[in-house]
Protein backbone atom coordinates (compact mmCIF):
# COMPACT_ATOMS: atom_id res chain seq x y z
CA UNK A 1 0.00 0.00 0.00
CA UNK A 2 1.29 3.14 -0.82
CA UNK A 3 1.06 6.59 1.37
CA UNK A 4 -1.81 8.96 0.45
CA UNK A 5 -1.30 11.50 3.03
CA UNK A 6 1.41 14.36 2.53
CA UNK A 7 4.97 14.36 4.31
CA UNK A 8 6.67 17.48 5.20
CA UNK A 9 10.01 16.13 6.75
CA UNK A 10 10.81 11.98 6.44
CA UNK A 11 14.25 11.62 8.78
CA UNK A 12 14.56 14.92 9.25
CA UNK A 13 14.62 16.01 5.23
CA UNK A 14 12.42 18.46 4.13
CA UNK A 15 10.23 16.97 1.39
CA UNK A 16 9.43 18.66 -1.71
CA UNK A 17 7.17 16.35 -3.45
CA UNK A 18 6.17 13.16 -4.77
CA UNK A 19 7.84 11.83 -8.00
CA UNK A 20 7.52 8.16 -8.18
CA UNK A 21 5.46 5.91 -6.86
CA UNK A 22 3.67 2.23 -7.24
CA UNK A 23 2.29 -0.84 -5.76
CA UNK A 24 4.70 -1.33 -3.58
CA UNK A 25 6.48 2.35 -2.36
CA UNK A 26 6.71 5.74 -2.93
CA UNK A 27 9.36 8.06 -3.80
CA UNK A 28 9.81 12.27 -2.92
CA UNK A 29 12.11 14.52 -3.87
CA UNK A 30 13.91 16.04 -0.70
CA UNK A 31 16.45 18.57 0.83
CA UNK A 32 18.77 18.18 3.40
CA UNK A 33 17.96 21.47 5.33
CA UNK A 34 21.61 21.72 6.58
CA UNK A 35 23.70 21.47 3.03
CA UNK A 36 20.83 22.12 0.68
CA UNK A 37 21.99 18.72 -1.31
CA UNK A 38 18.61 16.95 -3.32
CA UNK A 39 17.90 14.06 -2.31
CA UNK A 40 15.18 10.41 -3.19
CA UNK A 41 13.07 9.46 0.02
CA UNK A 42 11.50 5.77 -0.81
CA UNK A 43 8.87 5.14 1.62
CA UNK A 44 7.08 1.95 2.22
CA UNK A 45 4.46 1.38 5.21
CA UNK A 46 6.20 -0.44 7.88
CA UNK A 47 2.83 -2.64 8.53
CA UNK A 48 2.77 -4.42 5.27
CA UNK A 49 -0.15 -6.23 6.44
CA UNK A 50 -1.27 -7.28 2.91
CA UNK A 51 2.72 -8.60 2.01
CA UNK A 52 4.76 -8.85 4.55
CA UNK A 53 7.22 -9.73 1.87
CA UNK A 54 7.42 -6.41 0.70
CA UNK A 55 8.98 -4.54 3.67
CA UNK A 56 11.16 -7.43 3.71
CA UNK A 57 12.57 -6.55 0.50
CA UNK A 58 12.69 -2.96 1.46
CA UNK A 59 14.61 -3.85 4.36
CA UNK A 60 17.18 -5.59 1.94
CA UNK A 61 17.41 -2.64 -0.36
CA UNK A 62 18.22 -0.47 2.30
CA UNK A 63 21.20 -3.17 3.54
CA UNK A 64 22.46 -3.90 0.10
CA UNK A 65 22.71 -0.13 -1.17
CA UNK A 66 24.63 1.01 1.85
CA UNK A 67 27.41 -1.35 1.04
CA UNK A 68 27.96 -0.22 -1.76
CA UNK A 69 29.90 2.80 -3.28
CA UNK A 70 30.35 3.00 -7.12
CA UNK A 71 29.75 5.92 -9.23
CA UNK A 72 27.34 3.62 -11.86
CA UNK A 73 25.12 2.41 -8.81
CA UNK A 74 22.63 5.26 -6.73
CA UNK A 75 23.87 5.46 -3.54
CA UNK A 76 22.27 4.85 -0.46
CA UNK A 77 22.81 7.20 2.25
CA UNK A 78 20.28 6.66 5.24
CA UNK A 79 17.75 3.52 5.81
CA UNK A 80 15.68 4.72 8.78
CA UNK A 81 12.13 3.82 10.10
CA UNK A 82 9.44 6.26 11.69
CA UNK A 83 5.83 6.22 12.64
CA UNK A 84 4.13 4.00 10.51
CA UNK A 85 6.60 3.60 7.70
CA UNK A 86 10.77 2.59 6.68
CA UNK A 87 12.77 4.96 4.62
CA UNK A 88 15.55 4.82 2.49
CA UNK A 89 17.23 8.49 1.77
CA UNK A 90 19.20 8.07 -1.71
CA UNK A 91 20.80 9.63 -4.38
CA UNK A 92 19.05 11.60 -6.48
CA UNK A 93 19.39 10.90 -10.19
CA UNK A 94 17.88 14.18 -12.71
CA UNK A 95 16.93 12.05 -16.13
CA UNK A 96 15.20 9.05 -17.53
CA UNK A 97 15.75 5.28 -17.60
CA UNK A 98 17.02 3.42 -20.48
CA UNK A 99 13.55 1.72 -20.94
CA UNK A 100 12.06 5.62 -21.36
CA UNK A 101 14.37 6.23 -23.70
CA UNK A 102 14.21 3.01 -26.08
CA UNK A 103 10.90 4.11 -26.46
CA UNK A 104 11.49 7.52 -27.57
CA UNK A 105 14.39 6.77 -29.42
CA UNK A 106 14.10 3.11 -30.94
CA UNK A 107 17.46 1.91 -30.99
CA UNK A 108 20.52 3.06 -29.40
CA UNK A 109 23.75 3.41 -31.46
CA UNK A 110 26.32 0.86 -30.82
CA UNK A 111 28.67 3.54 -28.99
CA UNK A 112 26.07 4.83 -27.03
CA UNK A 113 24.79 1.74 -26.14
CA UNK A 114 28.04 0.48 -24.88
CA UNK A 115 28.53 3.24 -23.12
CA UNK A 116 26.16 2.43 -21.01
CA UNK A 117 26.49 -1.15 -20.56
CA UNK A 118 29.54 -0.85 -19.79
CA UNK A 119 29.01 1.49 -16.80
CA UNK A 120 26.69 -0.63 -15.49
CA UNK A 121 29.40 -3.99 -15.51
CA UNK A 122 31.60 -1.91 -13.60
CA UNK A 123 28.93 -1.00 -10.98
CA UNK A 124 27.85 -4.58 -11.07
CA UNK A 125 31.43 -5.73 -10.60
CA UNK A 126 32.22 -4.21 -7.72
CA UNK A 127 28.50 -5.24 -5.70
CA UNK A 128 30.30 -8.49 -6.94
CA UNK A 129 33.23 -8.09 -4.98
CA UNK A 130 30.98 -6.75 -1.69
CA UNK A 131 28.97 -10.53 -2.13
CA UNK A 132 25.97 -8.91 -3.40
CA UNK A 133 23.90 -9.68 -6.77
CA UNK A 134 21.57 -7.83 -8.22
CA UNK A 135 19.08 -10.38 -10.04
CA UNK A 136 17.27 -8.00 -11.73
CA UNK A 137 18.89 -5.80 -14.29
CA UNK A 138 16.73 -4.68 -16.97
CA UNK A 139 16.27 -1.32 -18.98
CA UNK A 140 13.96 0.19 -16.73
CA UNK A 141 16.18 -0.37 -13.83
CA UNK A 142 19.02 1.93 -15.45
CA UNK A 143 19.20 5.39 -14.61
CA UNK A 144 20.51 7.96 -17.28
CA UNK A 145 21.44 11.49 -16.85
CA UNK A 146 21.57 14.61 -19.00
CA UNK A 147 26.11 14.45 -18.47
CA UNK A 148 26.08 10.67 -19.84
CA UNK A 149 26.26 8.57 -16.54
CA UNK A 150 24.41 5.35 -15.91
CA UNK A 151 23.61 4.36 -13.14
CA UNK A 152 22.14 0.94 -11.74
CA UNK A 153 18.97 1.51 -9.24
CA UNK A 154 16.50 -0.78 -7.16
CA UNK A 155 18.46 -3.48 -5.31
CA UNK A 156 15.25 -4.43 -3.72
CA UNK A 157 15.89 -8.00 -4.92
CA UNK A 158 19.76 -8.56 -4.41
CA UNK A 159 21.16 -11.53 -2.64
CA UNK A 160 24.48 -11.97 -0.97
CA UNK A 161 26.72 -14.61 -1.75
CA UNK A 162 26.18 -17.91 0.41
CA UNK A 163 22.87 -16.37 2.15
CA UNK A 164 20.64 -19.24 3.60
CA UNK A 165 17.75 -16.91 3.83
CA UNK A 166 16.09 -15.76 0.68
CA UNK A 167 12.06 -14.34 0.45
CA UNK A 168 11.83 -16.98 -3.09
CA UNK A 169 10.93 -20.48 -2.38
CA UNK A 170 13.09 -22.98 -4.15
CA UNK A 171 11.88 -23.66 -7.55
CA UNK A 172 10.18 -19.67 -7.61
CA UNK A 173 11.54 -17.13 -10.34
CA UNK A 174 12.59 -13.98 -9.30
CA UNK A 175 12.62 -10.81 -12.13
CA UNK A 176 11.43 -9.80 -15.53
CA UNK A 177 10.86 -12.38 -17.32
CA UNK A 178 12.45 -11.11 -20.40
CA UNK A 179 15.96 -9.83 -19.10
CA UNK A 180 16.26 -12.89 -16.30
CA UNK A 181 18.04 -15.86 -16.51
CA UNK A 182 16.45 -18.89 -17.24
CA UNK A 183 17.67 -20.67 -14.13
CA UNK A 184 15.63 -17.97 -12.17
CA UNK A 185 12.64 -19.22 -13.14
CA UNK A 186 13.49 -22.38 -11.41
CA UNK A 187 15.37 -21.38 -8.25
CA UNK A 188 16.04 -17.95 -8.11
CA UNK A 189 18.17 -18.18 -4.68
CA UNK A 190 20.84 -20.74 -6.26
CA UNK A 191 22.06 -18.30 -8.93
CA UNK A 192 25.30 -16.29 -9.22
CA UNK A 193 27.01 -13.77 -10.33
CA UNK A 194 25.92 -15.11 -14.36
CA UNK A 195 22.41 -14.50 -13.66
CA UNK A 196 23.39 -10.60 -14.05
CA UNK A 197 26.01 -11.27 -16.82
CA UNK A 198 22.78 -12.73 -18.70
CA UNK A 199 20.50 -10.00 -17.23
CA UNK A 200 23.36 -7.32 -18.97
CA UNK A 201 23.47 -9.17 -22.19
CA UNK A 202 19.94 -8.98 -22.88
CA UNK A 203 19.65 -5.26 -21.49
CA UNK A 204 22.04 -4.37 -24.15
CA UNK A 205 20.39 -6.26 -26.60
CA UNK A 206 17.28 -4.07 -26.37
CA UNK A 207 19.37 -1.62 -26.82
CA UNK A 208 21.16 -1.93 -29.81
CA UNK A 209 17.56 -3.64 -31.73
CA UNK A 210 15.25 -1.55 -29.95
CA UNK A 211 13.34 -4.60 -29.66
CA UNK A 212 12.32 -7.39 -26.48
CA UNK A 213 14.75 -10.31 -26.23
CA UNK A 214 13.35 -13.47 -26.12
CA UNK A 215 9.49 -12.06 -26.56
CA UNK A 216 6.91 -13.86 -26.18
CA UNK A 217 3.24 -13.43 -24.75
CA UNK A 218 3.70 -15.76 -21.48
CA UNK A 219 6.65 -16.16 -19.04
CA UNK A 220 6.36 -20.41 -20.30
CA UNK A 221 6.84 -19.32 -23.46
CA UNK A 222 9.49 -16.86 -22.84
CA UNK A 223 11.55 -19.37 -20.89
CA UNK A 224 10.94 -22.54 -23.26
CA UNK A 225 13.02 -19.63 -26.02
CA UNK A 226 15.39 -19.78 -23.38
CA UNK A 227 16.43 -22.53 -22.69
CA UNK A 228 16.88 -23.57 -26.60
CA UNK A 229 18.50 -20.60 -27.05
CA UNK A 230 15.98 -19.68 -29.29
CA UNK A 231 16.97 -15.42 -29.38
CA UNK A 232 17.01 -13.56 -33.25
CA UNK A 233 20.71 -12.64 -33.77
CA UNK A 234 21.10 -8.96 -32.82
CA UNK A 235 22.48 -8.57 -36.11
CA UNK A 236 19.72 -9.76 -38.40
CA UNK A 237 17.41 -6.46 -36.37
CA UNK A 238 20.35 -4.01 -36.46
CA UNK A 239 22.43 -4.93 -39.63
CA UNK A 240 24.80 -2.28 -38.93
CA UNK A 241 25.98 -3.87 -35.44
CA UNK A 242 29.97 -5.10 -35.45
CA UNK A 243 29.70 -8.91 -35.10
CA UNK A 244 32.55 -8.49 -32.33
CA UNK A 245 28.89 -7.04 -30.13
CA UNK A 246 26.71 -9.39 -31.51
CA UNK A 247 28.44 -12.80 -30.74
CA UNK A 248 29.50 -11.38 -26.94
CA UNK A 249 25.60 -10.92 -26.68
CA UNK A 250 24.92 -14.07 -27.86
CA UNK A 251 27.25 -15.98 -25.22
CA UNK A 252 25.96 -13.87 -22.51
CA UNK A 253 22.48 -14.98 -22.85
CA UNK A 254 22.86 -18.41 -23.13
CA UNK A 255 21.24 -20.77 -20.91
CA UNK A 256 24.06 -22.44 -19.96
CA UNK A 257 25.54 -20.33 -17.09
CA UNK A 258 28.63 -22.10 -17.62
CA UNK A 259 29.00 -21.12 -21.65
CA UNK A 260 28.43 -17.50 -20.49
CA UNK A 261 31.26 -14.72 -19.51
CA UNK A 262 32.22 -15.94 -15.85
CA UNK A 263 32.03 -12.38 -14.96
CA UNK A 264 31.09 -8.63 -15.50
CA UNK A 265 34.81 -7.86 -16.47
CA UNK A 266 35.16 -11.04 -18.72
CA UNK A 267 31.78 -9.19 -20.41
CA UNK A 268 33.46 -5.94 -21.11
CA UNK A 269 36.45 -7.36 -22.24
CA UNK A 270 34.61 -9.15 -24.79
CA UNK A 271 32.86 -5.85 -26.22
CA UNK A 272 35.96 -3.73 -25.86
CA UNK A 273 39.07 -6.44 -26.70
CA UNK A 274 40.65 -4.45 -23.40
CA UNK A 275 41.88 -6.32 -20.47
CA UNK A 276 40.04 -5.11 -17.58
CA UNK A 277 41.48 -6.89 -14.43
CA UNK A 278 44.46 -4.88 -13.84
CA UNK A 279 42.59 -1.47 -13.05
CA UNK A 280 39.59 -3.49 -10.90
CA UNK A 281 41.84 -5.20 -8.29
CA UNK A 282 41.43 -2.89 -5.15
CA UNK A 283 39.09 -4.02 -2.84
CA UNK A 284 37.15 -1.37 -0.60
CA UNK A 285 37.30 -2.89 2.11
CA UNK A 286 40.78 -3.34 2.60
CA UNK A 287 41.16 0.62 2.85
CA UNK A 288 43.36 0.88 6.13
CA UNK A 289 46.33 3.20 7.85
CA UNK A 290 43.59 6.09 8.60
CA UNK A 291 43.84 8.20 12.14
CA UNK A 292 41.75 6.74 14.31
CA UNK A 293 40.22 8.05 17.48
CA UNK A 294 39.18 6.61 20.36
CA UNK A 295 36.10 6.07 22.11
CA UNK A 296 34.11 4.57 24.99
CA UNK A 297 30.26 5.22 23.66
CA UNK A 298 27.78 2.17 24.04
CA UNK A 299 25.97 1.83 20.83
CA UNK A 300 23.14 -0.56 19.95
CA UNK A 301 24.06 -3.08 17.07
CA UNK A 302 21.70 -5.34 14.64
CA UNK A 303 22.68 -8.22 12.87
CA UNK A 304 21.72 -8.15 9.23
CA UNK A 305 20.36 -11.40 7.81
CA UNK A 306 17.70 -10.82 5.83
CA UNK A 307 16.27 -8.80 8.59
CA UNK A 308 17.71 -6.57 11.14
CA UNK A 309 17.73 -8.47 14.90
CA UNK A 310 19.48 -7.29 17.91
CA UNK A 311 23.37 -8.02 17.78
CA UNK A 312 23.01 -6.24 21.72
CA UNK A 313 25.08 -3.33 22.76
CA UNK A 314 28.80 -2.98 22.52
CA UNK A 315 31.48 -0.01 23.54
CA UNK A 316 33.04 1.26 20.72
CA UNK A 317 36.63 1.04 21.31
CA UNK A 318 37.99 3.33 18.66
CA UNK A 319 37.10 4.66 15.25
CA UNK A 320 38.25 6.00 12.03
CA UNK A 321 36.52 7.38 8.57
CA UNK A 322 36.53 3.58 7.14
CA UNK A 323 36.09 1.24 10.27
CA UNK A 324 35.13 0.77 13.61
CA UNK A 325 36.60 -1.23 17.01
CA UNK A 326 33.99 -2.56 19.08
CA UNK A 327 33.56 -4.81 22.15
CA UNK A 328 31.50 -7.67 22.53
CA UNK A 329 30.39 -10.09 24.89
CA UNK A 330 30.25 -12.67 21.71
CA UNK A 331 32.53 -13.14 18.37
CA UNK A 332 31.03 -12.55 14.92
CA UNK A 333 32.20 -14.25 11.67
CA UNK A 334 34.05 -12.34 9.21
CA UNK A 335 32.23 -11.43 6.48
CA UNK A 336 29.12 -10.76 9.09
CA UNK A 337 27.26 -7.25 8.57
CA UNK A 338 26.61 -5.53 11.75
CA UNK A 339 24.60 -2.38 11.95
CA UNK A 340 25.80 -0.03 14.30
CA UNK A 341 22.80 3.06 15.45
CA UNK A 342 24.26 6.11 15.66
CA UNK A 343 23.91 7.74 18.47
CA UNK A 344 21.31 10.85 18.20
CA UNK A 345 22.60 14.32 18.07
CA UNK A 346 20.90 16.84 16.30
CA UNK A 347 19.45 14.31 13.60
CA UNK A 348 17.27 11.37 13.85
CA UNK A 349 18.78 7.80 14.69
CA UNK A 350 20.39 5.98 11.56
CA UNK A 351 21.99 3.08 11.11
CA UNK A 352 25.63 2.81 9.55
CA UNK A 353 26.36 -0.83 7.86
CA UNK A 354 29.85 -2.57 8.40
CA UNK A 355 31.12 -5.51 7.57
CA UNK A 356 33.11 -7.87 10.22
CA UNK A 357 36.89 -7.72 9.26
CA UNK A 358 38.77 -9.66 12.06
CA UNK A 359 37.25 -10.66 16.03
CA UNK A 360 40.08 -11.41 18.53
CA UNK A 361 38.91 -12.85 22.31
CA UNK A 362 39.87 -10.74 25.16
CA UNK A 363 39.99 -11.57 29.14
CA UNK A 364 36.71 -11.34 31.18
CA UNK A 365 35.10 -13.33 27.76
CA UNK A 366 35.22 -10.05 26.23
CA UNK A 367 36.10 -9.64 22.00
CA UNK A 368 37.33 -7.09 20.16
CA UNK A 369 35.32 -7.10 16.76
CA UNK A 370 37.13 -5.26 13.82
CA UNK A 371 34.97 -4.01 11.47
CA UNK A 372 35.14 -2.09 7.77
CA UNK A 373 32.22 0.50 7.29
CA UNK A 374 30.42 0.54 3.46
CA UNK A 375 31.55 3.80 2.82
CA UNK A 376 34.10 6.52 4.15
CA UNK A 377 32.05 8.29 7.52
CA UNK A 378 31.61 12.05 7.87
CA UNK A 379 33.48 14.40 10.13
CA UNK A 380 29.80 14.46 11.67
CA UNK A 381 29.40 10.92 11.96
CA UNK A 382 32.92 10.27 13.69
CA UNK A 383 32.20 12.88 16.08
CA UNK A 384 29.03 11.44 17.03
CA UNK A 385 30.86 8.07 17.61
CA UNK A 386 33.13 9.45 19.50
CA UNK A 387 30.94 11.06 22.02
Amino acid sequence: MVFRRKFKTIGGYEVLGQVGGGSMASVYKGRDPATGEIVAIKVVQSTSSDNPVILMRFEREGQAIRMLNHPSIVRGYVFGHEEDFFYLIMEFVEGQDLSRRIKEKGRLTEKESLGIIIQIAQGLHHAHQQGIIHRDVKPANIMLTAEGQAKLADLGMAKTFGEDFDLTRSRTGMGTPNFMAPEQFQDAKRVDVRCDVYSLGATLYMAVTGAMPFSGRWPFSILEKKVNDDLIPPRELAPTLSEQIDLAIRRAVRADPNQRYATCLNFIEALTGKNQESSHSTVPWERRGRVRYDSRMEVECLLVEGRNHRAGLAKVRDVSASGIGLIFNRPFEPGTILGVELPKVDKPSRTLFARVVRAHEQPSAKWIVGCAFNQELTDSDIRALRG
